[in-house]
């Protein structure tokens, strides 16, 4: 039997394309773990969302001259309950009560969330809500 007439892979075929598949598997492990992070980040950020939207809401069912007792600068855990002070999943949640200058009868109530992202730093940036609430003879 003739030695080119055989049909097989030489080692150096094998070699290249074992380098190849090994490229590509990085890549998209890569693309993998990137679209993970941006998820488990973008899965905080609704929560932070929902706390404020939560506090706002609050805001909304109290009566006027008790608004003023909303202003807070306390750690909540997902469901917006205070938790012990730590940056393990929890959220900062600051709330203030602010009276515009023209407005008599008028507060704006502001929630500020603050969230943690992967690698347990707390985000720069918060989620910034805002809601004007005036007073119902």
């Amino acid at each position: 039997m003739n030695r080119n007439s055989r049909k097989a892979f030489t080692l150096i075929e094998v070699i290249i394309s074992s380098m190849i598949f090994f490229i590509v598997s990085v890549g998209f492990s890569a693309g993998i773990i990137a679209a993970l992070k941006t998820h488990a980040m973008s899965a905080q950020h609704y929560r932070g969302t929902c706390i404020a939207r939560n506090q706002l809401q609050h805001a909304r069912t109290l009566a006027f001259d008790a608004v003023r007792q909303l202003q807070t600068n306390i750690w909540v855990d997902e469901q917006g309950y205070r938790t012990p002070v730590t940056n393990n999943g929890s959220f900062y949640l600051c709330t203030t009560v602010n009276y515009p200058s023209n407005m008599i009868d008028t507060v704006e109530v502001v929630a500020r969330v603050y969230f943690p992202q992967p690698g347990g730093k707390m985000s720069h940036q918060p989620i910034d809500l805002r809601t004007m609430i005036n007073r119902r003879w």
